[in-house]
């Protein structure tokens, strides 16, 4: 980090911050190209994820950047079960969702500690291992953080909403 850029606080988001962190999903998608015409009003968005956010803290752990007071980033380790092994019963997957940092406090490093809190965490719930969908341009950032291409995995989209 250069000398002008001010102290940044990366951890899991605390409840009262669950509506930042909404505030940051919601431009993220507003300042999207494709995003930001048919959104829902902010406020209204911000309520809303945030008591979604709250219900489902067991399986959805966000976690928030702050600098100077403000949350600057956000990035969000959702956690699925898995059917038990014959030799382990409790197995679990991590899948780093929405990680996004304000434009300006972007190239900073802030990206990659959101990354590295969200695989610790991982590690500490005992994440067989963690995938991510990744932009085109955020993916050498994964690979520094000790992201691989796999061969061996496929997705499908569905007609879903």
């Amino acid at each position: 980090m250069t000398e002008t850029t001010p102290e940044v606080d990366v951890r899991p988001a605390r409840d009262h911050e669950l509506g930042q962190v909404a505030s940051l999903r919601w431009h993220w998608v507003h300042d999207q190209p494709y995003g930001g015409a048919n959104l829902p009003n902010h406020d209204d968005y911000v309520t809303a994820a945030a008591a979604w956010a709250r219900t489902h803290g067991d399986s959805h752990v966000a976690f928030v950047a702050r600098s100077s007071g403000s949350a600057i980033g956000m990035a969000w380790l959702a956690l699925l079960e898995r059917v038990p092994a014959p030799d382990r019963m409790q197995r679990l997957n991590g899948d780093l969702q929405s990680c996004y940092v304000l434009r300006e406090f972007r190239g900073r490093g802030v990206g990659s500690r959101l990354v590295a809190a969200v695989l610790q965490e991982a590690r500490r719930r005992g994440c067989e291992h963690v995938t991510v969908h990744a932009s085109p341009l955020s993916v050498p950032m994964y690979e520094r953080a000790g992201f691989e291409h796999n061969p061996e995995l496929l997705w499908s989209v569905t007609d879903g909403p």
